[in-house]
């Protein structure tokens, strides 16, 4: 049943965005955040909590506050510098406009166990939380259009099932009021890049994504759940922009405390 009661909130999610690989074009103008399919997920997950009470994303104790992380785990949890991403320079030969991270990961942490769990498991509820609280880093001054998620290869999704990044996005929907645009495309698929160099990962990265049509003066916040050494975003960011983007935003749940670090 809860099983049951999280897909269903999945495909309610995703309902929305379909299958970058099989779209050519976008009308961000069309698509706005439907107002009765934020209800509809926030009724789901509420529900769904009360059905069956969460359990720290990290351990089994109950979280605290409404969250997915309990007191201990919670302090173990630390905010992420906001001049981290500076250091990050393949970011900002991009062009990204800014680039925020909410938490530190790090082998063991807390936050490495929530990562991991929306990567590989189908965790809608989890997912959605960490981009409303990643969403809280974003000012709300109206300088943003659309929320893009960096999408993953079409043989990785037939695989898992859904992508992290888009669900965590849509947490930041709901927070920001901004449509979700599959407006990037992923036709190479990714090589893993854990234990890579930052200059391997860079050429990994080199021409990842292609942009779909109707970005051209779009205002796009770019979304992803972690950033390493800023390659992927930095790749993703390159292809929005040559595509026309008027501007790109990163945000990211979390960024190693070191660079190149997995």
């Amino acid at each position: 049943m809860r099983g049951l009661l999280e897909y269903t909130g999945f495909l309610v999610a995703n309902r929305r965005v379909s299958d970058p690989n099989s779209v050519t074009s976008l009308h961000f103008n069309d698509s706005p955040p439907g107002e009765s399919a934020r209800r509809m997920r926030t009724a789901l997950r509420d529900l769904n909590a009360f059905l069956f009470p969460r359990t720290c994303a990290a351990c089994d104790n109950r979280p605290a506050g409404g969250g997915f992380f309990c007191l201990p785990c919670s302090a173990r949890v630390p905010r992420a510098d906001p001049e981290v991403p500076a250091r990050l320079c393949p970011v900002f030969e991009s062009g990204l406009s800014s680039l925020r991270c909410l938490w530190y990961t790090e082998p063991g942490s807390p936050v490495r166990a929530a990562i991991h769990a929306v990567k590989y498991s189908l965790c809608p509820d989890l997912a959605a939380w960490l981009g409303q609280q990643a969403a809280g880093l974003v000012p709300k001054t109206g300088d943003l259009d659309a929320i893009v998620p960096v999408p993953i290869h079409r043989s990785r999704r037939l695989e898992r099932g859904f992508n992290q990044a888009e669900q965590i996005a849509r947490g930041v929907s709901d927070e920001l009021g901004l449509p979700v645009s599959p407006a990037l495309r992923r036709p190479v698929p990714s090589i893993s890049q854990t234990g890579k160099t930052s200059s391997t990962r860079r050429l990994l990265a080199a021409d990842t994504f292609c942009a779909l049509e109707g970005v051209a003066g779009v205002r796009v916040l770019l979304v992803d759940d972690v950033v390493t050494t800023g390659t992927t975003l930095n790749s993703a960011a390159r292809a929005l922009l040559e595509a026309g983007a008027a501007s790109v935003d990163g945000l990211a749940v979390a960024v190693s405390r070191r660079p190149g670090s997995p």
